[in-house]
């Protein structure tokens, strides 16, 4: 809000944070707009896409909404722009794709660190941007030509301006000409005259630099005569949670490696059930990685209450939801685990087993975790006959005297992530992988918190095994199709990231592992391999579960998840490792280790 009472661009504004610029545009024409980004990557280095109708942004920022986060909007209908506003709410349509655009206001700080004078900045003006005659790549109905900003750099620091800039590609990179009036701007084109943005005088000394600007991409759906487009006015940025010293881990080789070989260490099929139907090219687990990282405060549903006595809850998710509470908190994060009453003690077990550190407070601090069950109360009598007739029901927080409702415990959190939990089915009930009923013992409505937690731009990752679990609902088709009992059984509730795996275990396992590298790339803090995820903890986890009778809910046995022997599980530990490792070996080392604030080194 006290942006909104300065001027509309957004230069020099919160210093250290990246900036993007912005353009949505109807579903149907998403995958074109992306090829024209992939295809000018200098002018439109992608840093988010989202799903049609989302107005989150969750790898780039908090609980963001694009429909009221940046200072002004342009709405063009048919090529023409139609309004300046600003908001879109009330022109927002649930089919719209948004574009989030690296932005050359990224590393204005950078230089300025770097004692180089950035005149926009001093002079208070929006930085001066240019049409050029230069052709972009096109891409179906997008064209246009190349856009550039322009700032004045002393002659003796161009040099340094364009290492600088240079190793920050996601913000456009070094300039594409310095010195004089480029042959794209015709040569002999007035500086003075902008064509969006405002005239930056030049000091004595200073030489032109141009940069490829984002304003490139307006010009191509303009181009393209869409019915409705939006996009940031010139100047009028979004403000991102992501500091600069991360611009470096979007588009890393080495990083997106790692993820792509931490998701194949988890998604082959032991129990042979199918999972290759569940798999999509896209979902990559590097985005759910990247979300979890921007967040602050992280819930964790699990707890799969399948077998038929108590204790209910069965070995496959607990070890996986705790390892990824553990490491979560060592980056800092503010945990919850969410279970049922039914399977509280479960959770709590794997916890004491696992050294998890957990704290009983209401408002646990960044570093520990929390466990709140979802329970029902009489307040007339403890006789369970009278909980039918007057209960209440809902989340128990520690030191919260009402029970919280779905919407509620959704809004506590910046990201909810279920692994290994019941999900509900087209007709609403839950069921076991064998199509047995348990829609009375799964008790807490998680599908319910999943669908608050959209509805309040609260991102949520899906981890499963079978198809019936929590957030699998985007591939209910293919469940239904090729899963046993799959009609019965197939999760209706979608994720934004969803994550299949030989065992749910294994996806909490791999969430570690990207943490644990992701984090090394943008701290190379040594807190980072401790998220890694062992197998000694795994077993100290199955042990502390059997202790309170929790068992296989394959086979029945204590100690064993989903049937499988220890060996099965080393190999996932090792490879999870073994991709850290190379990860580590294969990173540029010249980044200090200095960027970590908030990590703890318990």
């Amino acid at each position: 809000e006290p942006f909104r009472e300065s001027n509309y661009w957004t230069s020099g504004l919160c210093p250290g944070l990246l900036q993007t610029n912005l353009v949505v545009c109807p579903g149907e024409f998403a995958n074109d707009f992306k090829e024209f980004c992939d295809q000018n990557p200098k002018a439109c280095p992608l840093m988010f896409m989202s799903a049609p109708g989302q107005f989150s942004a969750p790898e780039i920022a908090n609980r963001s909404d694009v429909r009221s986060d940046i200072l002004r909007y342009h709405v063009y209908k048919n090529g023409e722009l139609e309004a300046v506003c600003g908001d879109l709410n009330k022109h927002w349509r649930d089919d719209m794709v948004s574009f989030y655009l690296g932005c050359s206001f990224t590393f204005e700080s950078v230089l300025q660190r770097a004692g180089i004078p950035v005149r926009n900045v001093e002079q208070r003006k929006n930085v001066s941007m240019y049409n050029t005659g230069q052709d972009c790549h096109g891409a179906g109905p997008f064209h246009a030509k190349l856009v550039v900003s322009m700032r004045p750099i002393p002659h003796a620091l161009v040099a340094r301006v364009t290492e600088l800039t240079g190793s920050m590609p996601m913000a456009h990179g070094a300039p594409i000409h310095t010195g004089g009036t480029p042959h794209v701007l015709g040569g002999t084109r007035d500086l003075a005259d902008p064509d969006y943005g405002d005239a930056v005088e030049l000091h004595e000394g200073d030489v032109p630099c141009y940069w490829a600007c984002g304003v490139t991409s307006q010009v191509a759906v303009q181009s393209a005569h869409l019915p409705v487009c939006f996009s940031h006015a010139p100047g009028s940025m979004f403000i991102t949670d992501v500091p600069e010293h991360e611009l470096p881990c979007f588009g890393s080789a080495p990083l997106e490696t790692h993820y792509a070989t931490v998701q194949r260490c988890v998604q082959h099929d032991p129990g042979e059930r199918g999972l290759k139907h569940l798999l999509r090219s896209h979902d990559n687990i590097g985005g759910s990685i990247r979300a979890l990282y921007r967040a602050e405060r992280v819930g964790i549903v699990t707890g799969f209450p399948c077998l038929p006595s108590a204790p209910y809850c069965e070995t496959d998710g607990p070890p996986g939801a705790v390892a990824l509470a553990t490491s979560l908190a060592l980056l800092g994060k503010r945990v919850v685990l969410l279970t049922d009453d039914v399977c509280d003690a479960a959770v709590r077990a794997a916890c004491v087993a696992s050294g998890c550190t957990i704290d009983a407070s209401a408002d646990p601090p960044a570093g520990y975790v929390q466990i709140v069950p979802y329970v029902k109360h009489s307040p007339h009598s403890d006789d369970a006959e009278n909980c039918n007739v007057a209960c209440r029901v809902g989340f128990q927080v520690a030191g919260v005297p009402e029970l919280l409702t779905p919407r509620d415990m959704a809004d506590r959190f910046d990201h909810i992530v279920s692994i290994e939990r019941a999900g509900q089915a087209a007709d609403g009930r839950c069921y076991t992988m064998r199509g047995r009923d348990i829609t009375d013992v799964v008790v807490a409505p998680t599908d319910a918190l999943f669908r608050e937690a959209a509805a309040l731009g609260v991102a949520t990752t899906g981890v499963g095994d079978g198809g019936n679990e929590l957030g699998m609902g985007a591939v209910a088709a293919s469940v239904r199709q090729h899963i046993a009992n799959g009609s019965t059984i197939a999760c209706a509730t979608p994720a934004d990231y969803m994550l299949a795996v030989g065992v749910s275990n294994w996806g909490g396992y791999a969430l570690c592992a990207g943490l644990a590298g992701l984090h090394h790339m943008a701290t190379r803090a040594p807190v980072a391999r401790k998220c890694l995820p062992t197998l000694e903890t795994e077993l100290a986890c199955l042990a502390g579960l059997a202790n309170v009778g929790v068992v296989c809910g394959i086979s029945g046995e204590a100690a064993i998840v989903d049937g499988l022997t220890v060996d099965d599980h080393r190999a996932v530990f090792d490879g999870l490792r073994a991709s850290f490792d190379t990860l580590v070996r294969n990173s540029a080392p010249e980044q200090p280790a200095t960027h970590d604030s908030g990590a703890s080194e318990r």
